[in-house]
């Protein structure tokens, strides 16, 4: 959606421009795009029809993504805007609940996945935890330019995150986890690699096989975590207690560890869908709701919609973990 330089420009204008400004700048933008770009529009409200229910209406579900495309308009300035959504505007605008999960996970000494999805502004979750003393390395995938993928490593590392591309992740994983540190994954789409099938609303989603691959591999414990922006333009993160896997085969331990965070996640979307920001068409068969045990699959979704924001593919990879995984 954008370029390097348009990254920038963006990024000094969230630094100085007020904030009301920016939000109706940014609401602007992103009607403008949801208008223009139909089919990201369509896999936009196809997902939603998927959580709201046969039910709602065609005037629901396009109030919802217009929602939405806003949500993720007002994420880039918060992004972008290090120092007006710095350390001051978390102290202000951010409820946490559910730490007490992250310090049990690390008690056990093995390091701790926090698993989240494409929901809200995930990114000021780990801002928080990084403001809060516990520093998070998070699992992007590269942008294509590489002095746009600089300037996002830039802008992390200003608010005390380590990020770690998909393309190399493996060993920046398995080295965190033996420090007993966090890593922080999004989970709620395939960008590629290996995936695993999972049932949520009735219908298939593939989940990347990489966080629980790591979770069975280091015996890190799962804790899903969230972020959602309230009515009132604050935060709420909440960290949940740790997934388990369950009793079955181990052959099957990667498919119950990844049915159990979906459990979660549902609950998640259920309670506020329009804070989705999944541009892609998420779910396999949309137009014929079936049950699907977890199963292994292969690759999927990683072409899903060429029209999507550029900086929603390169945040999509988060949730990734590739080939090199297996170092």
């Amino acid at each position: 959606m954008l370029g390097w330089l348009g990254y920038r420009t963006v990024s000094f204008l969230a630094d100085h421009l007020p904030k009301g400004l920016q939000y109706a700048c940014a609401s602007g933008f992103a009607d403008l795009y949801r208008l223009t770009h139909p089919q990201t529009r369509r896999a936009v409200e196809a997902n939603l029809k998927a959580i709201l229910g046969s039910e709602a209406t065609p005037s629901t579900v396009r109030a919802a993504a217009k929602t939405c495309f806003r949500h993720f308009g007002h994420s880039i300035c918060e992004l972008m805007g290090t120092r007006r959504f710095g350390t001051k505007f978390l102290e202000q605008h951010m409820e946490v609940r559910g730490l007490e999960h992250i310090d049990a996970a690390l008690a056990q000494g093995k390091g701790v996945l926090l698993v989240s999805g494409h929901f809200s502004n995930w990114e000021m979750g780990g801002a928080e935890l990084a403001r809060r003393g516990t520093p998070v390395l998070y699992v992007v995938q590269p942008q294509r330019d590489p002095r746009a993928h600089r300037f996002f490593v830039e802008r992390r590392a200003e608010r005390g995150i380590e990020v770690a591309t998909t393309e190399v992740a493996g060993r920046s994983i398995l080295r965190t986890l033996r420090q007993n540190r966090a890593v922080a994954i999004l989970a709620d789409r395939g960008t590629g690699g290996p995936t695993i099938d999972v049932e949520i609303f009735g219908r298939t989603l593939a989940t990347p096989q990489g966080p629980w691959r790591s979770a069975e591999y280091t015996g890190a414990p799962v804790v899903p975590g969230f972020v959602t922006r309230k009515a009132d333009k604050t935060f709420r993160l909440e960290f949940h207690p740790a997934v388990s896997a369950g009793e079955g085969s181990p052959e099957s331990f990667q498919a119950r560890l990844a049915q159990a965070w979906t459990r979660v996640f549902e609950a998640q979307l259920r309670a506020s869908p329009e804070q989705w920001v999944m541009f892609f068409p998420a779910f396999e068969n949309l137009s014929a709701p079936r049950s699907a045990k977890p199963a292994l699959s292969k690759g999927w979704g990683a072409e899903a919609s060429a029209s999507a924001p550029e900086w929603a593919l390169a945040h999509a990879g988060a949730g990734t973990s590739s080939r090199e995984e297996r170092a």
